[in-house]
């Protein structure tokens, strides 16, 4: 019977491995660490594109939390998240039990829920605003009635976070 090699002689496996993980090493400390580390230090400066960085220290985050706009965007965020992560995954599970239900036809399903992920933001963003126009709009005219949903303000956030649902909710599938 063979014996396990012990803790000793397997250190010498460790350069190998060094060098499989040292250029993701690498490519993770030039592209997201120092530049998350400049990016931080920039936060504590006053900066502009003519003169040089001036250090002020946290005023600057003093200043963000005092400002109201910052709140708004954090309860918009908030708002946002909570009209989408529950939809998201409920409707993810929901669809992927559906494909994983009807066997003949899941390939079928699964393409046919995963095809808006596919498509570009872009793309998506054009499909939505076509069908929520207010007086050429599919929604409008299987509702029956004549609304612009992305200037009114109480329906703008909505409906961007259900068009956010249709673009992602086949990626939320393929998950479950």
């Amino acid at each position: 019977m063979a014996s396990i090699p012990s803790n000793q002689a397997r250190r010498g496996d460790g350069l190998p491995a060094a060098m499989l993980v040292a250029p993701l090493a690498l490519a993770f400390l030039l592209f997201f660490f120092l530049p998350a580390l400049d990016t931080f230090y920039m936060s504590l400066t006053e900066s502009s594109l003519t003169r040089t960085n001036a250090f002020v220290g946290i005023d600057n985050y003093l200043t963000l939390v005092q400002d109201p706009s910052f709140w708004a965007a954090v309860g918009n965020t908030f708002y946002f998240a909570l009209l989408t992560v529950i939809p998201l995954t409920a409707l993810g599970l929901v669809m992927a039990l559906l494909v994983q239900r009807f066997t003949p036809a899941g390939a079928w399903l699964q393409g046919a829920f995963f095809l808006p992920y596919v498509l570009p933001i872009s793309v998506m963003t054009l499909i939505a605003d076509w069908m929520l126009q207010p007086s050429s709009g599919v929604v409008n005219h299987v509702l029956g009635i004549q609304r612009a949903w992305l200037a009114d303000l109480s329906w703008a956030m909505p409906m961007v976070a259900i068009g956010t649902i249709w673009w992602t909710v086949g990626y939320n599938m393929l998950m479950f």
